[in-house]
């Protein structure tokens, strides 16, 4: 198992490493740890990127990672990561000076208090969902204004650190209310 500990950069920041990474694409030798919400803020995780390799990941930074972070380039590969896109009911308000704001303000404490991943852009308020999509998207439908528009979509993770206004437009519509080494090892002590 290789064992990733850190990361070499980020193609973002990086030209040089984005062009050692653009290589193996080109080369049909790029492969991606896909990560989920869960993995992306563990220290050390086990995972298999997308050609079958097993990696451990011990993330040294305290800022965890981010997609686009390459865990290992050599001869024969490089390992970049990407997050795992989730689901989230956008909610278009409408711009309506009959909506209440104290009805708004009851749905920001209400998603507030229950610690419900929410995020803003371009006027659309997203509220994460999670394992309990059904039970929360009908609770927050309860809370909105009539005339509000929802649908479920999936977004980038990161949309909800307030680090990206990104998310990928796959929607589900529904209308309906420092560098670091990588080791060849056995045991790496990663979490599993």
């Amino acid at each position: 198992m290789l064992v990733a500990r850190g990361t070499l950069g980020n193609v973002a920041t990086d030209e040089e490493l984005a062009a050692a990474v653009e290589r193996h694409r080109e080369r049909g030798s790029l492969e991606t740890v896909s990560v989920d919400r869960t993995e992306r803020r563990r220290s050390r995780f086990r995972t298999t990127t997308d050609a079958g390799t097993e990696v451990g990941v011990v993330v040294e930074s305290t800022d965890g990672l981010s997609p686009g972070d390459v865990l290992l380039v050599d001869d024969e590969r490089a390992i970049v990561v990407a997050f795992e896109s989730m689901a989230a009911v956008v909610v278009d308000l409408p711009d309506d000076p009959v909506v209440s704001r104290a009805g708004l303000v009851e749905l920001g404490h209400v998603v507030g208090n229950k610690h419900w991943e929410l995020a803003t852009r371009e006027g659309l308020v997203y509220v994460a969902l999670g394992p309990d999509a059904d039970r929360r998207r009908h609770e927050l439908e309860a809370l909105l204004p009539a005339a509000a528009d929802t649908w479920t979509e999936q977004v980038a993770p990161e949309l909800f650190d307030g680090t990206v206004a990104a998310h990928s437009h796959d929607h589900g519509h529904s209308h309906d209310h420092g560098h670091e080494r990588v080791d060849e090892q056995g045991d790496d002590g990663a979490d599993d």
